[in-house]
């Protein structure tokens, strides 16, 4: 596609994955502030639509006794319904050393949010990992967090 261009496009950056674009979408916002890119705190993921990581955020709210409704049931989230009962202020969190953080974790965007520490440790930090992830609803979509904490 890029040789298709006129002029043609011969030197493309190195983009493979999505933590490839998001890495550098961090940095020019640091360097557009004009800092310095210091610890990064949280990777946010929104307006998920990913089939994987409905499901696995569904079965994590089935799992998770406090993120049951004032009548014990826990809250549903696949196809039928929106994501209204999760709005912030709703939210949940989970230590990614419980099962539930580890599966959101291992999600398609959790994934994506570890590789990106993984391939920028030199300049994010050699220690940093994802601590806990917070789930929530916005605009009927759902937004995942992972809160990155530099282990000393």
């Amino acid at each position: 596609m890029a040789g298709m261009l006129q002029p043609p496009v011969e030197n493309l950056p190195a983009l493979q994955r999505w933590s490839d674009v998001a890495y550098i979408k961090w940095k020019s916002v640091k360097e557009g502030l004009k800092k310095t890119p210091g610890p990064l705190n949280m990777i946010v993921s929104t307006f998920i639509i990913n089939d994987e990581t409905l499901g696995i955020l569904a079965r994590v709210l089935e799992e998770d006794p406090e993120a049951n409704d004032e009548d014990g049931y826990p809250p549903r989230f696949d196809d039928t319904e929106d994501c209204s009962h999760m709005e912030w202020g709703q939210t949940s969190v989970w230590q990614t050393t419980d099962d539930r953080g580890k599966a959101l974790l291992g999600s398609p965007v959790g994934v994506g949010a570890a590789y990106m520490l993984i391939q920028h440790k030199s300049t994010l930090g050699a220690k940093a990992s994802i601590s806990t992830v917070t789930a929530w609803c916005e605009n009927l979509m759902l937004q995942i967090a992972f809160h990155v904490s530099q282990n000393s």
